[in-house]
């Protein structure tokens, strides 16, 4: 767990992204609003007692994911029984940036994202 672990914005990730988020998590502090990224590590076995005590108190649960499907956020439905209110993606095979994560956060924080949001380079 990184950032305040107090804080109801909850990132839940996995792998490289870890580094845009925190950044992202960091501007947000400078407009403010706190946050925490819950990295999970292991799938195997999965970590269910360690994040439910975690994620009963995030209020919105955003999956950031580098995959279509978000397969992070299906595990932790289905071993916690809770499923995220957001979902950021994004498969192109490019990584995410902390700018548009940033932008991606703030959408979700004013209430103007869709459940599932996908990041995709403006030229595409």
């Amino acid at each position: 767990m990184y950032g305040n672990r107090e804080a109801a914005f909850t990132v839940l990730s996995w792998g490289s992204n870890k580094g845009g988020i925190l950044e992202a998590l960091e501007m947000l502090k400078a407009d403010d609003v706190e946050g925490r990224l819950l990295q999970v590590r292991l799938m195997s076995p999965f970590p269910t007692d360690e994040l439910s005590g975690l994620i009963d108190s995030a209020a919105p649960l955003v999956a950031v994911e580098a995959s279509f499907s978000a397969q992070l956020a299906q595990a932790l439905r289905q071993h916690t029984g809770r499923a995220c209110e957001h979902l950021v993606v994004k498969y192109n095979g490019r990584p995410m940036s902390a700018r548009e994560l940033y932008g991606a956060f703030n959408e979700i924080l004013g209430g103007e994202a869709e459940q599932r949001m996908v990041l995709r380079n403006p030229y595409e």
